[in-house]
């Protein structure tokens, strides 16, 4: 593994935290305390262009890759040792279309948050138990597994997508 730096990838929106940076205890802390690890860096987008950079700067280092939404994975996956965490919880965006009844949200947007959206038009969304999960990790599989979650999302179980559980 190679010494992360700051160099060659920019965050342009959000900014890069790496141990002995002043956040970097807060930013690695996820629900579930069973889990203390320690990446070698984590990536607080607020872009897509944030994103993008984040992955590049893994992949030119040859770290590995997990991705925290809301951080309630039961399995961790939102923190890995050694590893670049992509944290999208800046990504918040959200429209609702309340005549066809469907929002589009950003991966960092909580159950609370498309909760408050939807109820402005009258509208709710089945889905997590809890306020502070994210709406992507449980969609694509985390929390209650990939048939409940993805069905609830009106997503296909057996995509891809649906089956992956390292967005949390």
């Amino acid at each position: 593994m190679s010494t992360p730096d700051r160099t060659d990838e920019v965050i342009v929106d959000g900014d890069l935290l790496q141990a002995g940076d002043a956040d970097y205890d807060d930013a690695r802390r996820v629900f579930n305390t069973l889990y203390d690890r320690h990446p070698a860096a984590i990536a607080r987008c607020a872009s897509e262009r944030d994103v993008v950079a984040a992955l590049r700067y893994a992949s030119r280092r040859g770290l590995a890759v997990s991705v925290r939404a809301g951080g309630h994975s039961a399995a961790g996956f939102s923190v890995a040792d050694d590893a670049v965490v992509i944290d999208v919880r800046g990504l918040k965006a959200v429209t609702v279309d309340r005549f066809a009844r469907r929002a589009r949200v950003g991966a960092g947007l909580t159950w609370a948050e498309l909760d408050a959206a939807t109820q402005q038009f009258g509208l709710a969304v089945t889905g997590g138990r809890m306020s502070t999960t994210g709406v992507a990790g449980l969609t694509i599989g985390s929390g209650s597994g990939t048939g409940r979650s993805a069905a609830a999302a009106g997503t296909s179980a057996s995509s891809p997508s649906s089956r992956s559980s390292s967005w949390s």
